[in-house]
């Protein structure tokens, strides 16, 4: 299990007999190095597990942590910024991410597909065909380069559609497309959708479709977003399953 910016919260270890804590702040780092200090507030708990074991990495998760990637089962992410953002290059396949309802990292879903990761860009990239198949994204137009404007029409269920400008920020074939939006100046409503793309043992796709919302007007909007927004990513990523698996089987 990983903690990313935990700071001195240990009470994943009340639950879970394993974990590895990450923050950068040196008050964090000294709280673990009382190694003594932290076993016995772990242990006051009744529910913590009676064989546990409890490492601390002094680092920005941001950056590399010195840990090997696919290597947790478990990524939590509670108070810290979009650890999932950074983070989940170790995470297994078929692991988990344990999230902050109220955290950005909520707007995100995944799923797997038995399409190569080749195949899946492809559909990915070819904006012109979203309305065929696309519940979410029913329209979107524009050149698939970083620096791009792109034309999307968003549909949320059960809500209103609405047309977003962004730039495209990342594209890098058959790994990850991403672009920024923003309502206005920056600061007030700002988005960042990204798509991840990562082979997995059978042959497919992992797909991560991630959102982060940053900006004054997340907060009054945040139960719309965490809602619609996930129900608009499951269906596109459902949707995109059926597309992807058609065309890798040679359909069209």
């Amino acid at each position: 299990m990983l903690y990313p910016g935990s700071y001195v919260d240990v009470a994943a270890s009340f639950v879970f007999p394993r974990l590895t804590y990450v923050d950068s702040d040196s008050r964090a780092a000294k709280f673990f190095d009382d190694t003594e200090g932290v076993d016995e507030i772990v242990s006051a708990e009744q529910t913590s597990p009676v064989n546990r074991e409890v490492e601390f990495v002094a680092g920005d998760y941001r950056g590399r942590l010195g840990l090997d990637d696919e290597s947790f089962d478990l990524l939590i992410s509670l108070y810290a910024g979009f650890v999932s953002e950074h983070c989940t290059r170790y995470l297994r396949i078929g692991g988990h991410l344990l999230v902050n309802p109220s955290h950005g990292d909520a707007a995100m879903a995944s799923i797997d597909l038995d399409a190569t990761p080749e195949t899946v860009w492809e559909v990915l990239i070819d904006l012109g065909k979203y309305h065929e198949w696309n519940p979410f994204i029913v329209e979107s137009s524009g050149a698939v380069a970083p620096g791009n404007r792109l034309v999307n029409r968003m549909q949320p269920p059960g809500g209103k559609a609405a047309t977003f400008k962004p730039r495209v920020t990342a594209v890098e074939p058959a790994r990850n497309f991403e672009w920024l939006g923003r309502l206005g100046v920056p600061g007030i409503f700002d988005g960042r959708h990204r798509f991840e793309l990562r082979p997995i043992p059978s042959g497919g796709t992992r797909v991560v479709h991630t959102e982060r919302f940053r900006g004054l007007l997340v907060r009054p909007l945040r139960k719309s977003l965490d809602t619609q927004t996930l129900e608009g990513f499951g269906a596109m990523n459902a949707a995109l399953k059926t597309r992807a698996e058609t065309f890798d089987r040679g359909g069209s």
